[in-house]
């Protein structure tokens, strides 16, 4: 135990907190040494998916992905453009949600299975959250900025923590 005052923090907590730092610092690391595969691996089929999305449920959306390269895709919902851009896809969620697991002292195992969990939950709530942004710009265009800074940020960041308790109890269940 390390007292900080009234504050009592043991051994395990911080070593969960500095390998949750570290992995997060890698993992940062990584996606800016090579943004390409990313955009190749993530951005682009989040994108093409919540487009086909959006056309399943008749929204007249239209993805350009010829700015792939330049970091965004290009969505035109009912005659309004939209970048999608990594912070619009929940890249940073999948980041998180890797170091978490990873950092969480549990078996190779169990934080296997909970990546083969988490990761394509938060990749299909990614495309739900563009689809429903997409919805929200062909009802009400003067909402987007509201839905898409507040509460599909909360909302994302809620998911994500959300489906890594899960993972929690059940390798505490196990």
């Amino acid at each position: 135990m390390i007292g900080f005052g009234s504050l009592a923090i043991d051994r395990a907590s911080l070593r969960f907190v500095a390998l949750f730092a570290l992995g997060l610092a890698c993992l940062g690391s990584v996606f800016e040494a090579a943004p390409t595969v990313f955009q190749q691996l993530y951005m682009l089929p989040v994108s093409h998916l919540s487009t086909a999305l959006l056309q399943a449920v008749t929204v007249d959306a239209i993805l350009d992905t010829s700015h792939l390269g330049d970091g965004f895709c290009e969505l035109a919902v009912s005659r309004i453009l939209y970048r999608i851009t990594f912070d619009c896809t929940g890249i940073f969620a999948v980041l998180a949600f890797t170091s978490l697991t990873l950092a969480y002292p549990a078996t190779w195992q169990h934080k296997a299975s909970g990546l083969a969990l988490g990761l394509p939950a938060i990749f299909a709530f990614s495309v739900l959250r563009i689809a429903v942004l997409g919805v929200v710009a062909t009802i009400e265009p003067d909402w987007i900025e509201i839905f898409h800074v507040y509460v599909m940020e909360l909302a994302t960041l809620g998911f994500m923590l959300f489906t890594w308790t899960y993972w929690l109890g059940q390798v505490r269940h196990a």
